[in-house]
């Protein structure tokens, strides 16, 4: 029942009911990724009536998501951000549209924009700007990608942003810090990063992770001792390692290469220490990261053992068509609350291949990333092909599925917790993960009034709350928060 729910899905609703009822708590709530329960709400806060509830809610909306015409919002809500004039590069090619980018912070009470180059924090119980990134017309700077993450039972958000100075040529990583419970908000460290448009960041904990797809390295910044190293897997390998996309979860740093195959591996941050550089400068980065980079990757490239603490394994071949390698769209990952505390971290590889016939698929891959209990046994024993350990942690591909796909998801950041990726185009699209269903499984059409009038997709940018899955659309001057059910 935890691994296939398709065949649960399609009884009738009185007998999956009855099922549930005499179901283990935790494997009903799985069912459907447990949609309502918050990533800091542990299973034995809730009672048994709550519980229950929640495991009915999971499957019901798990199978109005697979089924035509069964979606449809529950709540809506709009929030008027203004527009801001500016005549910056990025949109000479898009007719000087207003690009407004938005997320919702998990407690659900913020949003956090670039509302056109600004970074904004709107409150939507007052529906005010409560902080705004500093801009001046002399020094003019626009924010081309951000990150963030609610720290501090949720009283902090620390937010990671880069900031583009066409006029001066240079690229900017700034660290702010709002605390909730002051009001206090201020830069807390800014610095100097090679100039990229393909930036990708990720905020956990002390640390911020700069993948420069371009140059193919991955930056690590601790924002609270300024302290900083630069991995550049390509020197490692000898050849132009393609680091396909990257994230922190679980202290780890996890990455996506291709190395002749679709290759995951696993870096404990804690092998790392005595690397860190802590000059301002980012080549002295990249020299205390080479080090660490070639004791690391190069040594246990050829085995799946983890003997040098690095765990890694090649993913299937078998969902990919041999005569194109797979095109990785996103990695995502999560620590589940009703597992207990930092016993298992979710990580979902997501991409696609195209067969010589133009058919496109949708391919997804579940791993888990874990910590061995006990026993004296060799790391390597009764190891597959598809699994790692070094005898404290272990990384194991759980499922995987290959889905024919009408289309690809336009927007590759909006994977939720509970497998499901969201795409604007003539229609509302909804991908659903580790599933074989022709993609995507649900479409809504816009004429809904999910847009505003005169508006169409192109500008329009989609994001999800991973843990709720609430949607938030950003359009010119407005934002558009939706929750389907």
């Amino acid at each position: 029942m935890l691994h296939n729910t398709r065949s649960l899905l399609v009884l009738p609703d009185e007998l999956i009911l009855e099922i549930i009822a005499y179901c283990n708590v935790e494997e009903a709530i799985q069912i459907g990724r447990a949609p309502d329960v918050t990533r800091s709400q542990l299973i034995e806060t809730l009672s048994t009536a709550e519980l229950r509830s929640k495991a009915i809610r999971a499957v019901r909306i798990a199978h109005s998501w697979r089924t035509l015409g069964a979606l449809h919002v529950t709540e809506e809500s709009v929030l008027h951000v203004g527009t801001r004039t500016l005549d910056i590069d990025r949109d000479a090619n898009t007719n000087h549209s207003t690009w407004v980018e938005p997320y919702i912070l998990s407690n659900c009470k913020y949003v956090l924009l670039d509302n056109r180059g600004q970074l904004e924090l709107w409150s939507m119980v007052s529906r005010r700007r409560i902080w705004a990134s500093p801009s001046s017309t002399e020094n003019r700077r626009d924010c081309f990608s951000f990150n963030f993450e609610l720290q501090e039972d949720g009283d902090v958000l620390v937010v990671a942003a880069t900031f583009l100075n066409v006029a001066w040529g240079t690229c900017s990583l700034c660290v702010y810090k709002i605390d909730f419970r002051t009001g206090d908000n201020g830069l807390v460290i800014e610095r100097t990063v090679p100039m990229t448009h393909l930036i990708r960041l990720m905020v956990r904990g002390d640390l911020i992770m700069v993948h420069l797809r371009l140059h193919l390295k991955i930056i690590l910044l601790n924002w609270r001792t300024s302290s900083a190293l630069v991995l550049d897997l390509s020197r490692v390998t000898g050849r132009r390692t393609n680091i396909r996309a990257s994230l922190i979860s679980d202290h780890h740093l996890i990455v996506a290469l291709y190395l002749d195959t679709l290759t995951l591996f696993a870096y404990h941050l804690s092998k790392m220490e005595g690397y860190w550089s802590h000059s301002p400068v980012f080549s002295e980065w990249v020299r205390s990261g080479r080090a660490f980079a070639r004791g690391t990757l190069s040594q246990s490239e050829h085995s799946n053992s983890g003997a040098q603490d690095v765990l890694h394994f090649s993913l299937a071949d078998s969902l990919c068509n041999t005569n194109y390698p797979p095109y990785l769209l996103s990695l995502h990952a999560f620590q589940p609350a009703w597992t207990g505390k930092d016993t298992l971290t979710e990580i979902y590889v997501v991409g696609h291949d195209l067969e010589q016939d133009g058919t496109k698929h949708l391919l997804s891959y579940r791993i888990q990333l874990s910590r061995v209990s006990g026993s004296g046994a060799s790391p390597t024993d009764g190891l597959s092909e598809c699994e790692a350990s070094n005898g404290t942690w272990r990384l194991a591909l759980v499922s995987q599925n290959r889905a024919v796909a009408e289309s690809i998801p336009r927007e590759s950041s909006t994977i939720s917790n509970a497998g499901r990726i969201f795409s604007l185009r003539e229609n509302f699209e909804c991908y659903s993960l580790f599933c074989d269903m022709p993609q995507p499984v649900n479409m809504i059409s816009l004429a809904s009034g999910m847009l505003p009038e005169g508006v169409d997709a192109c500008p329009a940018t989609v994001t999800a709350e991973p843990t709720s899955g609430i949607i938030a659309i950003g359009t010119p001057g407005l934002v558009r928060i939706i929750q389907f059910e």
